[in-house]
């Protein structure tokens, strides 16, 4: 599910799937009813714009349609002349990010916690912010502030070898 029509022809210059458009922020009480529908049927993935927009979106999706799964690209990958938006996205990174679909957990254990993030530089240090954002990169779970971060790896359930790794490779390339 993305956004609008030019994201949706962007997934399918990736891949065949069958695409629904949310029309931005116009979730209609139909168009939830037919998401639900679709989520029960054979499952729903959320490919939103990694804007604010788009994470508004994503978080009432998540609210109204229980199960649904996330896929994110990287703003990086989505960006064209400053627009930010999945329709900016070329076939190989939407393809990427469809590769590394998360789905929530259903009973969200604390693996990670602030303090923890505090010890391992992705919060409270000069470069953290860098750090996180080619972690969430790394891992595929979408960019936020250190309390965001922190609950999208508990969310996805992400293990602390994964996240270990990626640390290792992202710190590589915030290095001077």
């Amino acid at each position: 599910m993305v956004e609008g029509e030019h994201d949706r022809r962007a997934v399918l210059d990736a891949v065949e799937a069958d695409i629904e458009i949310t029309g931005g922020f116009a979730l209609t009480d139909e168009l939830i009813q037919r998401l639900r529908s679709l989520q029960e049927k054979r499952g729903l993935v959320i490919l939103t714009d990694p804007d604010f927009t788009g994470e508004v979106i994503r978080r009432s999706l998540q609210k109204r349609i229980p199960g649904v799964e996330h896929a994110y690209l990287a703003k990086a990958d989505a960006e064209r002349s400053g627009d930010i938006g999945v329709e900016n996205a070329n076939p190989e990174a939407i393809c990427k990010a469809l590769s590394f679909v998360r789905k929530e957990s259903k009973s969200i254990q604390e693996t990670f916690t602030m303090l923890d993030l505090y010890r391992l530089h992705l919060t409270g240090h000069p470069k953290s912010e860098a750090l996180r954002m080619k972690v969430s990169e790394q891992l595929k779970i979408g960019f936020g502030n250190g309390k965001k971060f922190c609950k999208q790896l508990n969310t996805y359930q992400i293990t602390p070898l994964e996240l270990m790794e990626a640390i290792e490779s992202s710190k590589e390339l915030i290095s001077p």
